[in-house]
């Protein structure tokens, strides 16, 4: 009996007892048959109800569990390369020139340009937006040219300022253009192959870059060790992440370590070190790494603040082809990849700790469908979807196509 079914049997119990006192043995019997009969009903009620709530518990946490974290989707324009989304704003480049960036605007479904590239005939190749501030990089971008005759801006208001500039002719060396920008609120982080400050030698610096206030200090270079290789660095608020690679045997094996750089203390430390993990980029506390293992590529997040960490999606080598985890994207708490079957749209959610399989590839005997080119800008996701032929390889269609998650 429950508790229910206890309380109702004590109640009626009660009420008998400070009631006519009985005086013939047979009320009593009367008196005890109808209350059994009645805790009997309680219990049974109790017991139905109990049942009852806890099913309608467990079917209201699996409607929870399976809300779709999609909030809108559709197409957007074709034959282009997208820069950078924000506020249902898709900002891209024209695959034919890219001498200008436009932008289409999902609610009205319009594209206008918005700038050009400043010198006549250079190809922008870097484009985001900051502070309301627009950041980007352009070159000549000529074969036959030096391939040094790059410029970094960045656009505030109606003027525009010169960040970083091609150094190759007055230091007598080559000064590739900038890779791996990255921006969050008033800061620019990126990486560069110039000439090593106070140093007699060149190798790879990467540099910060203060919107507001102008100005740019080099924050780590390749001089500060004996190290073969500096990935693109990433910020996000107050953080950012890069990773040097090191040669450990005479085999060429490589190790990384995974540096953490503080905006606000002006100073570095190692995240991770002699690990096999690298590439990181960053979304507030949590670092997202490459993690290279025998057994295949996987991608791994790290909680800075626990120091736990965990893999989030794994290459599988016992496929033919094997199937390979690359390129991932972190923002508004998702964290998306691409993998060389470009058979799904995927997204880690991080404070839920769980996968969402957004979209499967539809292939039929007369097409193969590959979903590519995803990428994730705060909470807009986008992704090609291509169809060809599976016999000679040739394009059917083509559709650009964007997700808003909640």
């Amino acid at each position: 009996m429950d508790k229910h079914g206890e309380k109702v049997c004590c109640f009626i119990f009660s009420k008998v007892k400070r009631g006519v006192i009985l005086k013939r043995w047979y009320l009593c019997v009367i008196v005890l048959a109808v209350t059994a009969s009645i805790c009997t009903a309680a219990y049974i009620y109790g017991r139905r109800s109990t049942l009852s709530l806890k099913k309608v518990d467990i079917m209201a946490s699996k409607d929870n569990s399976t809300i779709s974290p999609i909030i809108e989707e559709g197409t957007f324009t074709g034959n282009i390369s997208y820069e950078y989304a924000q506020d249902k704003k898709i900002y891209y480049t024209k695959y034919s020139d890219k001498k200008s960036i436009q932008v289409y605007d999902i609610p009205s479904g319009k594209s206008e340009t918005i700038m050009d590239a400043l010198q006549p005939g250079n190809k922008i190749n870097f484009f985001t937006i900051s502070n309301d501030c627009y950041i980007w990089e352009e070159d000549n971008d000529d074969e036959s040219e030096d391939m040094t005759n790059w410029g970094l801006y960045i656009k505030k208001g109606s003027q525009i300022i010169k960040i970083d500039g091609d150094t190759a002719a007055e230091n007598k060396g080559i000064a590739m253009s900038p890779q791996g920008m990255s921006a969050s609120g008033d800061y620019l982080v990126y990486r560069i192959h110039d000439v090593i400050p106070g140093v007699d030698k060149q190798g790879y610096l990467i540099k910060l870059y203060d919107i507001k206030n102008d100005g740019a200090k080099t924050i780590f270079t390749q001089a500060d060790n004996s190290d073969i290789g500096i990935s693109d660095p990433y910020i996000s608020g107050n953080y950012v992440v890069w990773s040097v690679s090191k040669d450990i045997n005479d085999e060429k094996n490589q190790k990384s370590d995974v540096y953490i750089y503080s905006i606000k203390s002006g100073g570095f430390v190692k995240l991770t070190e002699d690990d096999n993990l690298s590439n990181p980029i960053i979304w507030e506390t949590y670092v997202i790494c490459l993690s290279n293992d025998i057994d295949g590529s996987s991608i791994v997040i790290l909680n800075t603040v626990t120091g736990k960490k965990k893999t989030i999606a794994k290459s599988d080598y016992t496929k033919f082809p094997e199937k390979e985890v690359h390129d991932y994207f972190a923002g508004n708490g998702y964290i998306t990849w691409n993998n060389s079957y470009l058979d799904s749209v995927t997204v880690y959610d991080i404070l839920k700790d769980k996968i969402y399989d957004l979209k499967k590839s539809q292939n039929t005997s007369d097409a193969n469908n590959n979903l590519i080119n995803i990428k994730l800008f705060g909470k807009t996701l986008l992704y090609t979807d291509h169809f060809l032929t599976p016999k000679t390889g040739k394009t059917i269609s083509e559709t650009n196509r964007y997700i808003i998650l909640r």
